[in-house]
């Protein structure tokens, strides 16, 4: 009604909005929100960001995967508009994709306000430069779970110093990805030591205990 909000309401209003985000992220859309820009203050210098109840700000942000600051300028009498995700001095930004520092926003009407180009900035820009990342992500993961897979069932035929040695000879072989190699170490030496095996630091080879 015309009651305003008390922060029980607040509390209760950023939880809906957060349901409300994901269940739209999970019926597979991309949602765009759209905010007048306001600023806030830090030591001497003024950072904008979007025109939103603060109390509420961080909980809304933190549901985003991008934040781009969009502005426009008088360059000789041409419009020119511009985005940045990068976070600065100046704005608040969230680039997780490595978008370009500032991206020209592309002029599609003509004088009389027709189109002249499709439409599709951000479809092509923004979302797609995402979701390539995601998808690169994903390549990654895949591959680093096949080779940690393949350095696991390997470290499970590990029942002496002769095969700890072969292991260990061969560790640097695998297709590695990210820290597989590390944790191929962190795995092989939980194992020798679980064998009880002996190092020598001057030869670089596995003993048997009993030796």
């Amino acid at each position: 009604g015309t009651r305003q909000p008390s922060i029980r309401d607040w509390s209760g209003i950023n939880a809906e909005f957060s349901w409300m985000t994901r269940t739209l992220s999970g019926l597979n859309k991309h949602i765009i929100f759209v905010a007048h820009r306001d600023t806030r203050k830090e030591g001497d210098d003024t950072v904008f960001i979007p025109a939103l109840r603060e109390k509420s700000y961080n909980s809304i942000v933190t549901e985003l995967d991008l934040l781009g600051y969009l502005e426009m300028k008088s360059e000789r009498g041409v419009q020119r508009r511009t985005i940045t995700f990068d976070p600065t001095s100046r704005n608040d930004g969230k680039n997780t994709c490595n978008l370009p520092s500032v991206m020209e926003v592309p002029t599609i009407l003509d004088k009389n306000g027709n189109p002249t180009a499709k439409n599709d900035f951000i479809t092509a820009k923004i979302i797609n430069s995402y979701l390539g990342m995601l998808a690169a992500k994903k390549e990654a993961q895949e591959k680093y779970d096949k080779v940690i897979e393949e350095i696991k069932e390997s470290i499970e035929f590990i029942t002496d110093a002769k095969s700890a040695n072969e292991f260990a000879s061969h560790i640097n072989e695998f297709e590695h990805v990210g820290s597989s190699l590390m944790m191929a170490r962190s795995l092989f030496a939980a194992k020798v030591k679980a064998l009880g095996l002996v190092f020598n630091k001057e030869t670089k080879i596995y003993s048997d205990a009993a030796a």
